[in-house]
């Protein structure tokens, strides 16, 4: 640590803080600085400590202090003193603490904060179970959906619901007395949740309206807000602050399959809001500056209280392990939403950043907030949050990232996988609340039983029961490959539990059909397919495979480039129910030589094998449950002389493979799009001002 750094520093913070408490240095102070400045730690650390103790209000002291702990730490490790100098680091994270617990200056607080996560120790390979972004909602859903009156007021050109109620920072109006009532609760809950983690706890100056329609039509027609999203915060364009949210009270039947709710008011209250107030709150934060996509997406992504962060973060994992992820800073720099095959991995992806910077704790959060929005860029923020040198930390962050899916995704199966058919009671001596024959009405063979687990029981809730349920110790982990770190799908799909193969026999293009009148650029030549295009042709031939398998289930077959160039383009494509393309293709070049094996997986993606080796990834359209008999699912694709034989097909259904329902591949682009289109196309933003 340089005589120059120090000086800087000491100038800079003195500026901050003042000189003392009281304005004049004291004798023990000065004493400090002198050590400090001649790097003598010791003499540093003694005089400093005798100084906060005297004046426990000085913060140049605890500054002081804090930094000469870090660099004796450091001395004392290159010296190969390592339990000293696990010590200093450990008094260093104490006098942070206390400085995070004098101050009232917000840049002192950001000093600390930096200081505190420079030092502290994180093992994030200790999975709790609690998720950080648990608000903890319990919400009555008994008359939410009843509409008391909708006949709406003008304001400005919009309508404005009927039932109105102020509370201490909201303006709330809905067509429901109940629903005005719960609405005012629930905000203010998630504020005060926000208001902890973002803001420190720091008034908060404004009341914002929430005007809650009483349907998505209403939303549309009266509210103005955009068609397909689900809710909507709305910026002042002058301040780039809330000017109002809008959502609307019951969701049709589609709209909750879309976002997996049982109840038509629920997937409103309990993901499309808190989603919204976190937009508000973040507009607040940053002041009017831009907010970067990525962090406002997946912060608010990850407040729906009602997300599948486990299962979403499952398919994240299994990329993760084989580099198939944005780059951090093509995520961090991201100006616009990706288009095609990234923008659900963009969404997926920012919210799985969030909650690894979320495991950090709360300080690393506000910390990686604090920078950016101080406009210093995603280096310093990373290095902020997670106590690492500035210089590369972007690269570090994603590696620490990558590490952590892959670890906290095998804990999360091992320690909270429950079975399908678990019952929650348990024996208990202490517990009487039913009966033996409810007890056996319900599968529970244990006497006396107790139902212990109520629904929407946080973890925390839990572990306070007087009995502990034997379903939730006795979870499971998976013995499915796929969830392995660093599993590989093409040996997943030899394991020996898979079943039969099925061949598919090639003996004339009657057993395939062509796509848009490309059956002409194929025939059969004795039990091999061929494609008649030739080399640097600038079309592509589809030929459509007639499967009998259910999704999700794989091809494989051989294939040999066999035209005069180097290689040939090959791959399949996913076709809709009427036999079209439906815009999902995975293609490779096949060079001259030895033929391939080539093995497509259709699931949640649409994934294409060489010789074992990954050559492509998309992510596919997912039919819903009426539209799952489709005969013709796959078609090849090529645009160059190929050769195609020994052709056949599996499915994994039942296979311990799993697949995402259509809600959960679709949850986090829900207010940006119809919820009628099939999951797994890009989604729609619409052209109106506001955050969705």
């Amino acid at each position: 640590m340089s005589s120059q750094y120090l000086r800087s520093l000491t100038a800079t913070l003195t500026l901050l803080v003042g000189a003392t408490a009281s304005g004049e240095p004291s004798a023990l102070f000065e004493q400090g600085q002198t050590a400090f400045e001649g790097e003598d730690w010791p003499g540093a650390i003694a005089a400093l400590t005798q100084e906060v103790e005297q004046n426990p209000g000085h913060e140049m002291a605890y500054i002081l202090l804090g930094q000469a702990l870090e660099a004796s730490a450091q001395a004392l490790d290159t010296d190969g003193r390592t339990e000293e100098a696990k010590k200093a680091k450990d008094d260093a994270v104490a006098q942070w603490t206390k400085l995070l617990s004098v101050t009232k200056t917000e840049a002192v607080r950001r000093v600390a904060r930096k200081g505190f996560l420079r030092c502290r120790d994180v093992d994030l390979s200790v999975w709790t179970g609690r998720d950080p972004f648990d608000v903890g909602l319990n919400i009555d859903y008994r008359h939410l959906q009843e509409i008391d009156d909708e006949e709406y007021v003008d304001w400005g050109g919009i309508g404005i619901p009927p039932i109105q109620k102020e509370t201490k920072h909201f303006y709330i109006a809905s067509c429901s007395e109940a629903m005005t009532e719960t609405l005012g609760e629930v905000c203010e809950q998630v504020l005060a949740f926000l208001n902890e983690r973002m803001l420190d706890g720091r008034a908060w100056p404004l009341r914002v309206p929430i005007l809650c329609y009483k349907d998505h039509d209403d939303y549309v027609s009266v509210g103005k807000n955009p068609g397909g999203s689900l809710g909507v915060t709305v910026p002042s364009p002058l301040t780039l602050t809330t000017a109002r949210i809008g959502m609307f009270q019951v969701a049709n039947e589609e709209q909750m399959e879309f976002k997996g709710a049982d109840h038509p008011v629920k997937g409103n209250l309990e993901g499309t809001l808190p989603h919204e107030l976190t937009h508000m709150v973040l507009f607040e934060f940053f002041g009017g500056q831009i907010i970067p996509r990525w962090i406002g997406e997946g912060t608010a992504r990850q407040l729906e209280q009602n997300r599948k962060d486990f299962e979403e973060t499952a398919e994240l994992a299994r990329d993760s392990v084989s580099g198939e992820f944005i780059r951090f800073r093509d995520l961090f720099n991201a100006a616009e939403y990706p288009t095609g095959g990234e923008n659900l991995r963009f969404y997926e992806q920012s919210a799985a950043v969030v909650i690894f910077l979320a495991e950090h704790g709360p300080e690393a959060f506000r910390a990686f907030l604090d920078e950016l929005r101080l406009q210093r860029g995603h280096d310093a923020a990373a290095a902020a949050a997670l106590g690492i040198p500035e210089d590369g930390a972007v690269e570090e962050f994603e590696r620490q990232w990558v590490r952590w899916m892959q670890e906290r995704y095998v804990k999360n199966l091992k320690e909270t996988e429950e079975p399908d058919d678990c019952i929650h009671c348990s024996e208990c001596d202490d517990c009487t609340e039913c009966d033996d024959e409810e007890a056996k009405e319900d599968g529970c063979d244990a006497e006396p039983c107790v139902k212990c687990v109520k629904e929407g029981m946080s973890t925390e809730e839990i572990e306070a029961l007087p009995c502990r349920p034997k379903c939730w110790s006795r979870a499971r982990p998976t013995e499915s490959p796929l969830y392995l770190p660093g599993f590989d799908l093409a040996r997943t799909l030899e394991h020996e539990n898979i079943g039969e193969w099925s061949p598919v026999p090639i003996r004339s293009l009657d057993d395939f059909r062509g796509v848009e009148g490309s059956k002409r650029h194929w025939k059969v030549d004795g039990d091999r397919l061929q494609c008649l295009l030739p080399d640097g042709s600038p079309t592509a031939a589809l030929l459509a495979i007639k499967t009998y398998e259910d999704l999700p289930f794989v091809v494989r077959c051989q294939a040999q480039y066999t035209g005069d160039d180097d290689a040939g383009y090959f791959g399949f494509a996913q076709l809709d129910l009427a036999g079209d393309e439906s815009g999902v293709q995975a293609l490779a070049r096949l060079t001259r030589g030895a033929p391939f094996e080539v093995m497509c997986v259709l699931e949640s993606n649409l994934t294409l094998f060489l010789d074992g080796e990954c050559a492509g990834r998309f992510p596919a359209v997912l039919p819903s449950a009426e539209d799952d008999d489709i005969d013709y699912p796959l078609a090849f694709v090529a645009s160059a002389p190929i050769r195609i034989w020994g052709l056949e097909t599996i499915t994994l259904l039942g296979k311990d493979i799993a697949l995402r329902s259509d809600q959960e591949e679709g949850e986090d682009q829900d207010e940006g799009r119809d919820p009628r289109p099939r999951p797994g196309r890009p989604p729609r933003r619409p052209g109106q001002p506001g955050v969705l």
